[in-house]
């Protein structure tokens, strides 16, 4: 898969936010609420789907993916999501993510992308993946590309790469809309090394669409 969707707090890593985004992010925050299988972060329904623009490290743009649910089950009385990429690349692979009150959890990666309550500083971890996630904010504005959004839940994940690298992701989550950015970065010398952001291009989230 390109970067998994899904990496505790750095300070070095929101300060490399500041380069795609204008504005601070530390603003007021508020405690989200727990949702029964889904989230109005993550909505999931067949058809849903998320073009982002890849912005590398050095500001050059190289490629577009869309991701986009391509069908939805249930299975054991959770709800089960098959989530594609396009156009779909010889290392990719088709991400089943399942929903209930728990979170929103990755069984490819055998990981939670989102684990309620979406509270600030809520901390979980996947010894399966040997990776940590975190929620670093709740309810607070975020931009992307073009795109400003009232709303968002801002997400570190840290884990191992297929090198056995550390890699770091910070997911950005607009209500009502879904994901709308990720940051990814790497550690080979021990420091913080950003590699790529993927900017929301467009949408089409409950039949309504959006580009800009």
């Amino acid at each position: 898969m390109r970067r998994r969707i899904s990496r505790t707090f750095g300070i070095v890593a929101l300060t490399l936010l500041s380069v795609f985004q204008s504005g601070s992010l530390l603003w007021a925050h508020h405690a989200g609420p727990s949702h029964d299988g889904d989230t109005d972060y993550y909505p999931l329904a067949v058809g849903n789907r998320w073009t982002f623009k890849i912005v590398l490290a050095d500001g050059s743009k190289s490629d577009t993916v869309t991701w986009y649910i391509s069908r939805v089950w249930k299975a054991g009385g959770k709800k089960m999501c098959a989530i594609l990429p396009k156009p779909m690349a010889a290392d990719d692979e088709l991400r089943n993510y399942q929903a209930d009150s728990s979170g929103v959890f990755d069984t490819l990666s055998e990981s939670y992308v989102l684990k309620f309550p979406l509270k600030q500083y809520n901390q979980w971890s996947d010894s399966r993946s040997d990776s940590s996630a975190a929620v670093l904010q709740v309810n607070v504005p975020c931009e992307s590309g073009n795109f400003k959004f009232a709303d968002c839940l801002v997400v570190e994940r840290d884990e191992k790469d297929r090198n056995n690298a550390a890699a770091r992701t910070i997911a950005f989550y607009a209500k009502h809309i879904g994901p709308v950015k990720y940051v990814h970065s790497k550690f080979p010398d021990g420091t913080e090394h950003l590699l790529d952001v993927l900017v929301l291009q467009s949408y089409s989230v409950g039949g309504k669409s959006s580009s800009k």
